[in-house]
């Protein structure tokens, strides 16, 4: 068991997930998020402690910093937004602004699967992010999109898509995105991380990592199976360079 438990730290696997996937798979011992909490945080676990996403005993409380939020030529509220469809929610994350870089991360999430695509951004220019949402839209099966009022959503008109947008200052009106961003940060680019020093290739390494996890949520499968039985996607890729090919 204690084998097995390390392993799934090493492959990025949460105590939860791995306590999920030990039961699932009906493995002849078990243990659980709780338990698995308990040893490491003990004096014959703290060793693996660094690999948990927070790499720390506690989790630390993080502020959320509101941003800017700009009305969007016809834009069209979310409320319209049909009720039937495949759902896609996207937003960006940011350089700091001590780094006075201008290099973000565009990202689409679909609820359902959670699966995470995205492409990074040189800038927040309108003509930038209509070129990521194109080629993300490319990989995925999609409807529509739902997204906030920041400027780079201008051109929303060219992303060959239709798009539906939020409330200003209510993240709540797009959770899973948002929730997936945060995973991303946690693992991943904290917040703080200068993205002009990350390469789109290893974005897209930590998303195919994150679209790998099994999780809770998904009845301990990963975002490609679900992705894939809900026709989503058509295959599922199995490294990074097949997720960023079109593969819907």
């Amino acid at each position: 068991m204690k084998e097995y438990i390390i392993k799934g730290l090493q492959d990025k696997q949460s105590p939860d997930e791995i306590s999920g996937r030990m039961k699932k798979d009906q493995e002849p011992f078990y243990a659980s998020k709780n338990c698995i909490y308990a040893w490491l945080y003990s004096a014959w676990g703290q060793q693996y402690c660094k690999l948990l996403c927070t790499k720390r005993y506690k989790p630390k409380k993080q502020k959320k910093n509101k941003i800017k939020r700009e009305m969007i030529p016809q834009r069209i509220s979310l409320e319209l937004r049909p009720k039937q469809g495949i759902h896609g929610q996207g937003d960006t994350f940011l350089s700091p602004k001590k780094s006075r870089s201008k290099h973000a991360g565009a990202l689409i999430c679909e609820p359902i699967s959670q699966l995470l695509v995205g492409e990074k951004i040189c800038n927040l220019k309108a003509k930038s992010m209509t070129r990521a949402v194109i080629k993300i839209n490319q990989r995925i099966k999609l409807d529509d999109l739902t997204l906030d009022n920041g400027i780079e959503n201008r051109d929303h008109k060219s992303f060959k898509i239709p798009s539906y947008f939020a409330e200003p200052y209510s993240p709540w009106q797009k959770p899973d995105v948002e929730n997936n961003i945060g995973l991303l940060r946690k693992w991943f680019l904290p917040k703080g991380t200068n993205l002009s020093k990350v390469s789109n290739d290893e974005l897209q390494k930590y998303l195919h990592i994150l679209n790998s996890k099994y999780r809770k949520s998904l009845g301990y499968k990963n975002a490609y199976e679900v992705a894939f039985a809900n026709g989503i996607i058509k295959k599922i890729p199995e490294t990074y360079q097949e997720a960023m090919c079109n593969y819907y």
